[in-house]
């Protein structure tokens, strides 16, 4: 009995070591899986960070040293050029007023209409983005009242190596943090001359209008921008990770003709990419089926960059 359990046990070991040199000698074969070539639109964007923030901000203080009579604005009103926004005491009225008003009110309204106080006036057309005091306060001609702006633009700071691929009137997407799915159209208004270098990376300010800005878009506001550099629809594409070889030189593998044959490498030309996928202009069409390397997600890049980088034309990303 013992020798039939020795027995046993050689023969199962040596099944299970014949196993093992047999897939020791014959690996399996790279694992595929298919994709079909689908039309779709390809954009090519340059991403970058961004602050809202006025165009031409401006301090409105007070003409005179005194104290605050009256303000007629609010936050978030529109005033003219020209419009009076307020009325300022001269010291000198303040003390005078204040004592006529001790002897009664005909002698504070006699008093009053002789000595006029000094207007508040708006020196452009504007919107008020911060009213820094209220009537009563002490004032001085160093100390802002009122703060207007012209209109609020999107800041937004770009690499320099991406700089240019940035033209004014170029179209832009913003999307504000507090108001993540609301997409703004814009476009680009003006590009910075002078740079900013900021850990090492040197970066220029675009301005970027709305072109309907938003009632809830306040300064200071973060928000994320898409600068549409160019762009292809309704052509074919597959993703990166179906590109085999270098820049110039890119293949498709299509499914073996025949069980045990390899894959077929076909040649393609390519056009633009998004970081994600990319343009097909030649070498298949639509409907075929190509191989991708199993374990490789459909939008992987055949380089291994990280999809979620921003891309400039030719796919490659921008330095941060």
């Amino acid at each position: 009995m013992k020798k039939l359990i020795v027995l046993v046990i050689v023969l199962a070991a040596g099944w299970y070591g014949w196993r093992w040199w047999q897939q020791r000698e014959t690996p399996a074969g790279p694992a595929y899986r298919e994709v079909k070539v689908e039309r779709g639109d390809v954009r090519v964007e340059i991403l970058a960070t961004a602050l809202a923030k006025p165009q031409n901000r401006l301090e409105l203080n007070s003409p005179v040293s005194g104290r605050i009579d009256e303000l007629l604005v609010r936050e978030g009103d529109v005033v003219t050029n020209g419009q009076i926004l307020g009325w300022v005491s001269s010291t000198d009225r303040a003390t005078l007023l204040d004592a006529a008003r001790a002897r009664g009110g005909a002698e504070a309204a006699r008093w009053a209409d002789m000595y006029k106080p000094a207007p508040l006036i708006a020196p452009l057309e504007a919107t008020v983005i911060d009213r820094k005091m209220e009537p009563g306060q002490s004032v001085s001609p160093s100390a802002a009242i009122l703060i207007l702006s012209d209109r609020l633009i999107i800041e937004a700071a770009v690499d320099e190596t991406d700089i240019r691929n940035i033209r004014v009137g170029q179209p832009v997407t913003v999307e504000l943090d507090a108001y993540r799915g609301d997409f703004l159209s814009a476009r680009v208004d003006h590009i910075a001359y002078d740079a900013d270098t900021q850990n090492g990376v040197t970066l220029y300010a675009i301005d970027v209008l709305c072109d309907q800005p938003p009632a809830y878009l306040r300064s200071a506001m973060s928000a994320n921008v898409k600068f549409l550099v160019s762009q292809t629809n309704n052509v074919l594409v597959l993703p990166l990770a179906a590109l085999q070889g270098g820049r110039g030189e890119q293949a498709v593998l299509r499914p073996a003709p025949a069980p045990g044959a390899e894959p077929v490498r076909v040649p393609v030309q390519t056009g633009l990419d998004d970081g994600s996928q990319a343009e097909i202009l030649s070498g298949v069409q639509e409907g075929e089926v190509v191989l991708i390397p199993d374990g490789l997600p459909a939008s992987t890049m055949s380089n291994k960059v990280n999809p979620l980088m921003p891309t400039r034309p030719g796919g490659r990303p921008p330095r941060r």
